[in-house]
């Protein structure tokens, strides 16, 4: 039978309680440690430091999962995060409006056929400082997270594009004559701005109303690259399907927005942090990449095999991002924050870290004759794991 566990000593013990009566050698419990702990971090929190509580909530869930204290935690954790992350999105949404209505600046008068600077010049003197006091104006009345300041970004581009797109797909505003030899439709050079001006200025209408929702950093972020990933799969399906020219462009509209549809569930069951979907992005990448390169090295020239080998190879990246960033779990999160605590590890093999003093409750004898858990300190000497 093969058994493996772990052995912590911690010899140093030190009361942090001035004037407080000796301190017993009595064994401590995870519960009365995480008590402790827990009544820290919500005094923290109360105090408006709600970074240093939230690592501190962290450590409850790593060191003492199966406490009470722990389920409370995790339950304070998530408004300990929002109070952290409120208005955190403020900078970045200004910035951004301030550029994004100094281009609707030009947009605007583009789609009118403006032929003169002048409405240009007037369109950006208007539009910058509009979006620049405006979005603060409206950031200080409603902070912004960064998941939220995100979210309208990406709705702001994304509709602009999509407004475009779809003007392509149905020809909205192409002038079209009709002759001997057939029907020849033109588009005017103003349809273009047109579109990407109307859905600019909706997209800001629907951005707005996105931030009003309760979203974190992790679900803006992978909703964001959902768009990406479905706009290339979109498109990989539609040379997939033998949609050729313009029949390619709403397989690549619609890919895009199936995928944000299916990214707020998926990121609901998933909980990532922006991190996580940055490395699942990035090893789709690599994937796609190694598959442009496989391409380029057998020559191909079937354009359905083209696509579809660097389409296998985003796919396997992706999947291989997931299980990279979901391994680990909780066991091991443990067992490397008792390795870094302690002065000597061993677990396969032995190595000398840095002791490190970690919060702890120390049983005290009170004057009334009853012990007490006083906040304290301990430095593990030995991790060894069997």
């Amino acid at each position: 039978m093969c058994m493996r566990g772990t052995i912590a000593a911690g010899v140093v013990a030190l009361g942090i309680a001035v004037g407080g009566p000796p301190v017993l050698a009595a064994q401590e419990t995870a519960a009365d440690t995480a008590a402790v702990l827990l009544s820290a971090a919500e005094a923290l929190d109360r105090d408006g430091k709600h970074d240093v509580a939230e690592e501190l909530l962290r450590y409850i869930l790593r060191r003492y999962p199966d406490t009470a204290s722990a389920a409370e935690a995790r339950r304070l954790l998530t408004g300990v995060r929002r109070a952290q992350q409120l208005g955190a999105g403020r900078t970045g949404f200004i910035v951004w409006n301030t550029v994004f209505t100094a281009w609707l600046g030009v947009a605007v008068p583009a789609a009118f056929g403006a032929d003169e600077p002048a409405p240009y010049g007037a369109g950006l003197l208007i539009g910058a400082p509009a979006g620049f006091l405006g979005s603060g104006a409206y950031a200080r009345r409603y902070p912004l997270t960064l998941g939220q300041g995100a979210l309208y970004q990406l709705s702001t581009l994304w509709l602009s594009w999509q407004a475009l797109g779809w003007r392509e797909v149905f020809g909205i505003g192409d002038v079209c004559v009709q002759d001997q030899f057939g029907e020849y439709c033109d588009t005017p050079d103003t349809a273009p701005w047109a579109a990407l001006a109307l859905g600019g200025l909706a997209g800001i209408g629907t951005g707005l109303a996105l931030t009003r929702l309760d979203v974190d950093d992790g679900t803006a972020a992978l909703v964001r690259h959902a768009a990406f990933w479905g706009t290339w799969y979109g498109f990989a399906a539609g040379v997939l399907t033998g949609a050729e020219d313009d029949g390619l462009l709403p397989w690549t509209l619609l890919g895009g927005d199936v995928a944000i549809g299916a990214g707020v569930p998926v990121a609901k069951l998933w909980r990532p942090s922006p991190g996580q979907v940055r490395l699942v992005t990035a090893a789709g990448l690599a994937g796609g990449l190694m598959g442009g390169g496989l391409d380029l090295l057998l020559e191909v020239d079937d354009e359905k095999t083209a696509v579809a080998i660097p389409l296998v190879g985003t796919t396997v990246g992706i999947v291989a991002g997931m299980v990279l960033v979901s391994g680990g779990g909780r066991a091991a999160g443990e067992r490397n924050a008792n390795v870094r605590s302690a002065l000597l590890n061993v677990d396969r093999g032995a190595s000398i870290g840095l002791p490190t003093p970690l919060p702890t409750a120390i049983p005290a004898l009170a004057r009334d004759g009853h012990i007490r858990r006083r906040p304290g300190a301990s430095i593990v000497i030995l991790h060894a794991s069997f």
